[in-house]
């Protein structure tokens, strides 16, 4: 069983000058996993064996001839039992987890969950997910 007490997020602040969404540096067992993750966002499954985050790993910002700026968040996913991580082979311009029962994670494609017309699910499975090694650093301040 996973305690939500392990996971803090530092340095958040504001992203793409909309307001929000809120973007932080996640510390998580005592340690800081590299990337950038959208702040207080993290869902427990039922059981309390897995947690769901979502993770903002990069924007490209070409705007040659009109193209416009793309955001990459993908669902990382902890197995407490396994202790792995796991990431979504699917990437989302805006993503907030909303729940997880069983192994299907309902998300919106969208900053909050109050929309329904965003509201979409994923089932975790090796066809949806990759299994990651995380890349960890100390804490430099608390």
């Amino acid at each position: 069983m996973f305690d939500l007490a392990q996971i803090k997020y530092h340095n958040v602040q504001e992203s793409f000058g909309m307001g929000g969404p809120y973007i932080g540096e996640l510390e998580f067992k005592g340690k800081m996993i590299s990337g950038k993750f959208l702040a207080d966002s993290e869902t427990l499954n039922t059981d309390k064996n897995m947690i769901v985050f979502s993770r903002f790993l990069a924007q490209n910002s070409t705007r040659f001839l009109g193209l416009k700026t793309k955001r990459d968040f993908r669902i990382l996913l902890y197995d407490v039992v396994r202790d792995k991580f796991f990431q979504s082979k699917k990437s989302f311009e805006c993503l907030a987890i909303e729940k997880m029962e069983n192994n299907l994670i309902t998300y919106h494609k969208a900053f909050h969950t109050e929309i329904e017309k965003f509201r979409d699910s994923i089932e975790f499975n090796e066809i949806n997910f990759d299994e990651i090694e995380i890349t960890t650093h100390n804490i430099l301040y608390k």
